[in-house]
Protein backbone atom coordinates (compact mmCIF):
# COMPACT_ATOMS: atom_id res chain seq x y z
CA UNK A 1 0.00 0.00 0.00
CA UNK A 2 1.23 3.51 -1.09
CA UNK A 3 1.42 5.96 2.06
CA UNK A 4 1.62 9.47 2.46
CA UNK A 5 4.34 10.90 5.31
CA UNK A 6 1.74 10.93 7.82
CA UNK A 7 0.05 7.34 7.56
CA UNK A 8 3.98 5.94 7.31
CA UNK A 9 4.31 7.52 10.88
CA UNK A 10 1.51 6.48 12.72
CA UNK A 11 1.64 2.96 11.20
CA UNK A 12 5.25 2.77 12.74
CA UNK A 13 3.85 3.93 16.13
CA UNK A 14 1.23 1.42 16.16
CA UNK A 15 3.09 -0.97 14.71
CA UNK A 16 0.82 -2.27 11.87
CA UNK A 17 0.30 -0.40 8.73
CA UNK A 18 -2.34 2.06 8.65
CA UNK A 19 -5.20 3.13 6.46
CA UNK A 20 -7.03 6.57 6.20
CA UNK A 21 -9.73 6.86 8.18
CA UNK A 22 -8.65 4.49 10.66
CA UNK A 23 -8.56 5.10 14.60
CA UNK A 24 -5.37 3.61 16.16
CA UNK A 25 -3.46 3.92 19.39
CA UNK A 26 -0.36 4.88 18.87
CA UNK A 27 2.97 5.60 21.37
CA UNK A 28 4.21 8.92 21.52
CA UNK A 29 7.43 10.19 21.64
CA UNK A 30 7.48 13.47 23.15
CA UNK A 31 4.57 15.22 24.62
CA UNK A 32 4.34 18.95 26.39
CA UNK A 33 2.26 21.33 28.09
CA UNK A 34 2.65 25.55 28.64
CA UNK A 35 1.01 27.58 31.12
CA UNK A 36 -1.85 27.65 29.12
CA UNK A 37 -2.73 24.34 29.51
CA UNK A 38 -0.49 22.87 31.97
CA UNK A 39 -2.82 23.14 35.23
CA UNK A 40 -5.13 21.48 33.59
CA UNK A 41 -3.19 18.57 32.25
CA UNK A 42 -1.77 18.29 35.96
CA UNK A 43 -5.61 18.31 37.40
CA UNK A 44 -6.37 15.57 35.19
CA UNK A 45 -3.60 13.38 35.85
CA UNK A 46 -4.58 13.74 38.92
CA UNK A 47 -8.32 12.74 38.80
CA UNK A 48 -7.03 9.59 36.87
CA UNK A 49 -5.16 8.61 40.31
CA UNK A 50 -1.93 8.20 38.43
CA UNK A 51 0.96 7.48 40.61
CA UNK A 52 3.82 9.17 38.04
CA UNK A 53 4.14 9.96 34.42
CA UNK A 54 5.24 7.44 31.46
CA UNK A 55 8.79 9.11 31.37
CA UNK A 56 10.77 11.42 32.94
CA UNK A 57 12.34 12.24 29.32
CA UNK A 58 9.40 12.53 27.46
CA UNK A 59 7.47 14.98 28.76
CA UNK A 60 8.17 18.61 30.07
CA UNK A 61 6.55 21.87 30.84
CA UNK A 62 7.13 25.62 29.42
CA UNK A 63 5.92 28.49 31.46
CA UNK A 64 5.92 31.24 27.97
CA UNK A 65 1.95 32.41 27.83
CA UNK A 66 2.49 35.24 31.05
CA UNK A 67 6.12 34.96 31.82
CA UNK A 68 6.40 36.60 33.74
CA UNK A 69 3.47 36.19 35.93
CA UNK A 70 0.95 38.54 35.39
CA UNK A 71 -1.48 38.30 38.16
CA UNK A 72 -1.95 35.81 41.29
CA UNK A 73 -4.17 33.66 39.35
CA UNK A 74 -1.20 32.99 36.87
CA UNK A 75 1.42 33.31 39.68
CA UNK A 76 -0.43 30.23 41.27
CA UNK A 77 -0.76 27.87 38.07
CA UNK A 78 2.94 28.06 37.81
CA UNK A 79 3.68 27.25 41.31
CA UNK A 80 1.86 24.09 40.92
CA UNK A 81 3.59 23.45 37.54
CA UNK A 82 6.96 23.88 38.94
CA UNK A 83 5.89 21.75 42.97
CA UNK A 84 4.44 19.09 40.17
CA UNK A 85 7.75 18.92 38.33
CA UNK A 86 9.81 18.47 41.57
CA UNK A 87 7.02 15.92 42.47
CA UNK A 88 7.66 14.15 39.52
CA UNK A 89 11.22 14.57 38.23
CA UNK A 90 9.77 16.18 34.72
CA UNK A 91 11.88 19.39 33.74
CA UNK A 92 10.22 22.69 33.53
CA UNK A 93 11.58 25.74 31.53
CA UNK A 94 10.53 28.43 33.86
CA UNK A 95 10.19 32.08 32.36
CA UNK A 96 12.57 33.46 30.13
CA UNK A 97 13.44 30.07 28.69
CA UNK A 98 11.08 31.11 25.34
CA UNK A 99 8.00 29.91 23.27
CA UNK A 100 7.23 26.38 23.77
CA UNK A 101 7.48 25.82 19.90
CA UNK A 102 11.31 27.04 19.60
CA UNK A 103 11.94 25.31 23.41
CA UNK A 104 11.43 21.87 22.94
CA UNK A 105 13.08 21.19 19.24
CA UNK A 106 15.48 23.68 20.30
CA UNK A 107 16.76 21.13 23.21
CA UNK A 108 16.51 18.47 21.29
CA UNK A 109 13.36 16.74 21.85
CA UNK A 110 12.21 16.18 18.45
CA UNK A 111 13.40 14.45 15.40
CA UNK A 112 12.46 13.05 12.74
CA UNK A 113 10.04 10.66 12.22
CA UNK A 114 8.89 11.43 15.67
CA UNK A 115 4.83 11.70 16.47
CA UNK A 116 4.64 14.22 18.90
CA UNK A 117 1.45 15.63 20.66
CA UNK A 118 1.79 19.50 22.67
CA UNK A 119 -1.05 20.87 24.97
CA UNK A 120 -1.12 23.96 22.11
CA UNK A 121 -2.52 24.12 19.28
CA UNK A 122 0.74 25.77 16.65
CA UNK A 123 2.46 21.77 17.96
CA UNK A 124 2.38 21.46 14.22
CA UNK A 125 5.63 23.86 13.94
CA UNK A 126 7.71 20.82 14.18
CA UNK A 127 6.24 19.65 11.35
CA UNK A 128 9.69 20.86 9.29
CA UNK A 129 11.69 18.75 10.98
CA UNK A 130 10.09 16.07 9.38
CA UNK A 131 7.97 14.15 12.09
CA UNK A 132 3.77 14.59 13.05
CA UNK A 133 3.52 16.81 15.38
CA UNK A 134 -0.47 17.77 16.63
CA UNK A 135 -1.47 20.06 19.56
CA UNK A 136 -4.56 18.74 21.75
CA UNK A 137 -6.75 19.35 24.72
CA UNK A 138 -5.16 18.70 28.25
CA UNK A 139 -7.58 15.74 29.00
CA UNK A 140 -5.64 14.11 25.97
CA UNK A 141 -2.34 15.47 27.00
CA UNK A 142 -2.96 13.88 30.86
CA UNK A 143 -3.61 10.60 29.14
CA UNK A 144 -0.79 10.60 27.54
CA UNK A 145 1.80 11.35 30.59
CA UNK A 146 0.19 8.38 32.60
CA UNK A 147 0.09 6.22 29.41
CA UNK A 148 2.92 7.11 26.86
CA UNK A 149 -0.11 6.30 24.24
CA UNK A 150 -2.81 7.97 22.41
CA UNK A 151 -5.66 7.70 19.82
CA UNK A 152 -5.49 9.15 16.93
CA UNK A 153 -7.78 9.01 13.70
CA UNK A 154 -5.30 8.50 10.43
CA UNK A 155 -5.67 11.97 8.62
CA UNK A 156 -6.27 12.62 4.90
CA UNK A 157 -2.98 14.45 2.96
CA UNK A 158 -2.88 16.82 0.92
CA UNK A 159 -0.02 17.68 -1.13
CA UNK A 160 1.48 21.39 -1.69
CA UNK A 161 3.54 22.16 -4.12
CA UNK A 162 5.41 25.54 -3.98
CA UNK A 163 7.14 26.66 -6.92
CA UNK A 164 9.10 29.69 -8.26
CA UNK A 165 11.44 32.31 -6.86
CA UNK A 166 10.55 34.90 -4.39
CA UNK A 167 11.32 38.57 -4.77
CA UNK A 168 13.45 40.81 -2.30
CA UNK A 169 11.05 41.36 0.18
CA UNK A 170 9.15 37.76 -0.18
CA UNK A 171 9.55 35.59 2.47
CA UNK A 172 8.10 32.57 4.03
CA UNK A 173 5.77 34.06 5.94
CA UNK A 174 4.08 35.85 2.95
CA UNK A 175 4.21 32.45 1.34
CA UNK A 176 2.19 30.51 3.78
CA UNK A 177 -0.43 32.94 4.42
CA UNK A 178 -0.81 33.39 0.77
CA UNK A 179 -2.08 29.67 0.94
CA UNK A 180 -4.06 30.03 4.10
CA UNK A 181 -5.64 33.03 1.73
CA UNK A 182 -6.53 31.08 -0.57
CA UNK A 183 -6.88 27.72 1.14
CA UNK A 184 -9.30 29.35 3.80
CA UNK A 185 -9.34 28.94 7.79
CA UNK A 186 -11.45 25.62 7.15
CA UNK A 187 -10.10 24.40 4.14
CA UNK A 188 -7.54 21.39 5.40
CA UNK A 189 -9.98 20.82 8.66
CA UNK A 190 -8.47 17.12 10.17
CA UNK A 191 -6.03 16.76 7.43
CA UNK A 192 -2.28 16.09 7.08
CA UNK A 193 -0.30 19.11 5.03
CA UNK A 194 2.60 17.97 3.32
CA UNK A 195 4.48 20.64 2.49
CA UNK A 196 7.02 20.52 -0.60
CA UNK A 197 8.48 21.83 -4.20
CA UNK A 198 11.68 24.25 -4.65
CA UNK A 199 10.86 27.15 -2.69
CA UNK A 200 10.52 24.28 1.06
CA UNK A 201 13.93 23.30 -0.35
CA UNK A 202 15.33 26.53 -0.51
CA UNK A 203 13.90 27.94 2.98
CA UNK A 204 16.30 27.87 5.61
CA UNK A 205 15.19 25.63 8.75
CA UNK A 206 13.68 28.90 10.30
CA UNK A 207 12.03 30.01 7.52
CA UNK A 208 10.33 26.35 7.38
CA UNK A 209 8.84 26.19 11.03
CA UNK A 210 6.88 29.37 10.22
CA UNK A 211 5.58 27.89 7.47
CA UNK A 212 4.60 24.30 8.84
CA UNK A 213 3.27 26.39 11.85
CA UNK A 214 0.59 28.43 10.26
CA UNK A 215 -0.62 25.03 8.81
CA UNK A 216 -3.36 24.66 11.54
CA UNK A 217 -4.41 28.43 10.66
CA UNK A 218 -6.03 26.21 7.85
CA UNK A 219 -7.54 23.41 10.03
CA UNK A 220 -4.92 20.55 9.57
CA UNK A 221 -4.16 18.36 12.25
CA UNK A 222 -0.39 18.55 11.35
CA UNK A 223 2.08 20.39 8.77
CA UNK A 224 5.11 18.23 8.02
CA UNK A 225 8.07 18.36 5.19
CA UNK A 226 10.46 15.92 3.91
CA UNK A 227 14.04 15.40 5.77
CA UNK A 228 16.88 16.80 3.43
CA UNK A 229 20.79 17.60 4.48
CA UNK A 230 19.26 20.77 5.91
CA UNK A 231 16.85 19.08 8.38
CA UNK A 232 19.74 16.23 9.52
CA UNK A 233 22.16 18.96 10.32
CA UNK A 234 19.67 20.94 12.09
CA UNK A 235 18.71 17.95 14.66
CA UNK A 236 21.89 16.90 14.93
CA UNK A 237 23.31 20.46 15.89
CA UNK A 238 20.36 20.21 18.50
CA UNK A 239 19.99 16.58 19.96
CA UNK A 240 21.41 13.14 20.17
CA UNK A 241 18.55 10.87 18.87
CA UNK A 242 18.80 9.21 16.31
CA UNK A 243 16.95 10.75 13.18
CA UNK A 244 14.33 8.22 11.42
CA UNK A 245 13.57 9.96 8.11
CA UNK A 246 9.83 8.71 6.39
CA UNK A 247 9.37 10.03 3.08
CA UNK A 248 6.12 9.63 0.98
CA UNK A 249 5.85 6.87 -1.02
CA UNK A 250 5.63 7.88 -4.87
CA UNK A 251 2.19 7.40 -6.14
CA UNK A 252 0.49 7.96 -2.26
CA UNK A 253 -2.93 8.52 -2.28
CA UNK A 254 -3.57 12.45 -1.28
CA UNK A 255 -7.09 13.76 -1.27
CA UNK A 256 -6.14 16.90 -2.83
CA UNK A 257 -2.54 18.19 -4.43
CA UNK A 258 -2.09 22.02 -4.68
CA UNK A 259 0.82 23.73 -6.93
CA UNK A 260 1.51 27.34 -5.73
CA UNK A 261 3.62 29.21 -8.40
CA UNK A 262 5.26 32.13 -5.94
CA UNK A 263 7.42 34.01 -8.86
CA UNK A 264 6.03 37.48 -8.59
CA UNK A 265 4.62 37.12 -5.00
CA UNK A 266 4.03 40.51 -3.43
CA UNK A 267 4.03 40.69 0.47
CA UNK A 268 1.37 39.77 2.32
CA UNK A 269 -0.57 40.75 4.75
CA UNK A 270 -3.70 39.36 6.88
CA UNK A 271 -6.20 41.72 8.04
CA UNK A 272 -8.77 41.66 10.67
CA UNK A 273 -10.09 39.54 11.85
CA UNK A 274 -8.90 36.51 10.35
CA UNK A 275 -5.84 34.85 9.29
CA UNK A 276 -7.33 33.59 5.64
CA UNK A 277 -8.64 37.28 5.34
CA UNK A 278 -5.42 38.19 2.89
CA UNK A 279 -4.11 40.70 0.31
CA UNK A 280 -1.65 42.14 -1.52
CA UNK A 281 0.27 44.83 0.39
CA UNK A 282 -0.88 47.56 -1.94
CA UNK A 283 -4.88 46.88 -0.65
CA UNK A 284 -3.55 47.58 2.96
CA UNK A 285 -0.62 50.28 2.14
CA UNK A 286 -0.70 53.55 4.02
CA UNK A 287 -3.14 51.84 7.34
CA UNK A 288 -2.12 53.79 10.19
CA UNK A 289 -0.82 51.33 13.10
CA UNK A 290 -0.07 52.01 16.61
CA UNK A 291 2.15 49.01 17.72
CA UNK A 292 4.22 46.34 15.79
CA UNK A 293 5.21 43.39 17.61
CA UNK A 294 8.06 41.02 15.92
CA UNK A 295 8.13 38.12 17.76
CA UNK A 296 6.20 34.89 18.61
CA UNK A 297 6.54 30.86 17.70
CA UNK A 298 5.93 31.52 13.64
CA UNK A 299 8.32 34.50 13.50
CA UNK A 300 10.90 35.22 16.55
CA UNK A 301 13.92 33.29 15.24
CA UNK A 302 17.19 33.98 14.74
CA UNK A 303 16.82 34.87 11.21
CA UNK A 304 13.68 36.96 11.22
CA UNK A 305 15.12 39.44 14.22
CA UNK A 306 18.35 39.86 11.77
CA UNK A 307 15.46 40.80 8.48
CA UNK A 308 13.92 43.38 10.69
CA UNK A 309 17.42 44.47 12.13
CA UNK A 310 18.53 45.27 8.38
CA UNK A 311 15.90 47.04 7.99
CA UNK A 312 15.79 48.82 11.43
CA UNK A 313 19.53 49.41 11.67
CA UNK A 314 21.00 53.45 12.05
CA UNK A 315 16.54 54.47 12.00
CA UNK A 316 14.35 55.33 13.96
CA UNK A 317 10.65 54.33 14.72
CA UNK A 318 8.05 56.46 13.84
CA UNK A 319 6.98 58.53 16.92
CA UNK A 320 3.55 57.84 16.54
CA UNK A 321 3.92 53.77 17.51
CA UNK A 322 5.42 51.49 19.72
CA UNK A 323 7.72 48.76 18.90
CA UNK A 324 7.61 45.76 20.80
CA UNK A 325 10.44 42.79 19.75
CA UNK A 326 10.25 39.59 21.57
CA UNK A 327 13.14 36.68 21.10
CA UNK A 328 11.44 33.18 20.86
CA UNK A 329 14.23 31.85 23.44
CA UNK A 330 17.08 32.52 25.38
CA UNK A 331 19.22 30.68 23.14
CA UNK A 332 18.03 33.26 20.25
CA UNK A 333 18.34 36.27 22.75
CA UNK A 334 21.57 35.59 23.67
CA UNK A 335 22.90 35.03 20.05
CA UNK A 336 21.01 38.07 19.35
CA UNK A 337 22.63 40.40 21.80
CA UNK A 338 26.28 38.98 20.35
CA UNK A 339 25.48 39.77 16.94
CA UNK A 340 24.39 43.16 17.82
CA UNK A 341 20.76 43.14 17.09
CA UNK A 342 19.35 44.00 20.04
CA UNK A 343 21.52 47.31 20.20
CA UNK A 344 19.89 48.29 16.67
CA UNK A 345 16.54 47.45 17.72
CA UNK A 346 17.00 49.86 21.23
CA UNK A 347 18.63 52.49 19.27
CA UNK A 348 15.65 52.07 16.66
CA UNK A 349 13.50 52.84 19.38
CA UNK A 350 12.11 49.47 20.32
CA UNK A 351 10.88 47.73 23.31
CA UNK A 352 12.81 44.38 23.93
CA UNK A 353 11.08 41.59 26.02
CA UNK A 354 12.03 38.79 27.69
CA UNK A 355 11.69 35.21 25.70
CA UNK A 356 7.81 34.40 25.38
CA UNK A 357 5.02 34.81 24.33
CA UNK A 358 4.65 38.00 24.89
CA UNK A 359 2.20 40.13 23.21
CA UNK A 360 0.35 37.92 20.80
CA UNK A 361 -1.73 36.48 23.78
CA UNK A 362 -2.71 39.63 25.31
CA UNK A 363 -2.13 38.71 29.04
CA UNK A 364 0.41 40.94 29.52
CA UNK A 365 3.16 43.02 26.88
CA UNK A 366 1.43 45.53 24.72
CA UNK A 367 -2.10 44.88 25.06
CA UNK A 368 -3.98 47.07 22.79
CA UNK A 369 -6.37 50.13 23.43
CA UNK A 370 -9.61 50.21 21.98
CA UNK A 371 -9.39 51.09 18.45
CA UNK A 372 -6.02 50.71 18.18
CA UNK A 373 -4.20 48.80 15.14
CA UNK A 374 -1.35 46.33 15.78
CA UNK A 375 1.38 44.96 12.68
CA UNK A 376 2.05 41.78 13.99
CA UNK A 377 4.50 38.84 13.04
CA UNK A 378 2.12 36.40 14.96
CA UNK A 379 -0.12 33.12 13.44
CA UNK A 380 -3.49 34.70 14.49
CA UNK A 381 -5.61 38.04 14.52
CA UNK A 382 -8.60 37.01 16.06
CA UNK A 383 -10.57 39.85 17.80
CA UNK A 384 -9.11 39.65 21.51
CA UNK A 385 -5.84 37.89 20.28
CA UNK A 386 -3.91 40.73 21.30
CA UNK A 387 -5.83 41.73 24.93
CA UNK A 388 -8.20 43.59 23.46
CA UNK A 389 -11.75 42.55 21.13
CA UNK A 390 -11.86 46.38 20.26
CA UNK A 391 -8.26 46.00 18.76
CA UNK A 392 -7.58 45.31 15.16
CA UNK A 393 -4.52 43.00 14.13
CA UNK A 394 -2.95 42.64 10.79
CA UNK A 395 -0.36 40.15 10.00
CA UNK A 396 2.55 39.79 8.28
CA UNK A 397 6.02 39.48 8.17
CA UNK A 398 9.22 40.81 10.09
CA UNK A 399 10.55 42.47 7.27
CA UNK A 400 6.79 44.05 6.47
CA UNK A 401 6.64 44.68 10.17
CA UNK A 402 10.29 46.27 10.36
CA UNK A 403 9.32 48.96 7.10
CA UNK A 404 5.83 49.23 9.21
CA UNK A 405 7.54 50.68 12.24
CA UNK A 406 10.13 53.09 10.45
CA UNK A 407 7.24 54.53 8.02
CA UNK A 408 3.97 53.98 11.31
CA UNK A 409 2.15 52.90 8.54
CA UNK A 410 2.06 49.88 6.68
CA UNK A 411 4.30 49.47 4.28
CA UNK A 412 5.82 47.76 1.58
CA UNK A 413 9.26 45.93 2.79
CA UNK A 414 10.25 46.01 -1.14
CA UNK A 415 11.05 49.81 -0.38
CA UNK A 416 14.32 48.21 1.74
CA UNK A 417 14.96 45.62 -1.00
CA UNK A 418 18.82 47.17 -0.84
CA UNK A 419 18.67 45.91 2.79
CA UNK A 420 17.29 42.88 1.84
Amino acid sequence: MKQTIAEKILSEHCGREVMVGETVIAGVDFCFGQDGTSGMIIDSFRRMKAEDVFSRDKFCMIIDHSAPSPNTGVSAIHDKMRNFGREHGVKVFDIGCGVCHQVVPEQGFVTCGDLIMGADSHTCTYGALGCLATGVGSTDLAITLVSGKNWFKVPETIKIIISGELSKGVFSKDVILNIAGDIGAAGATYRAIEFCGEVIDGFSMDARFTVSNMAVEMGAKCGIMGVDKKTLAWVKKHGSREPRPVEADDNAGYVEIREYEMSGLAPQVARPHTVDNVCDIDEVEGVPIDEVSIGTCTNGRLEDLEIAARILKGKTISPDLKLIVTPASRDIFLLALKSGLIEIFIKAGAVVNNPGCGPCVGTHQGVLADGENAFSTANRNFKGRMGNPRGNIYLGSPATAAATALAGRIADPREHRRRL
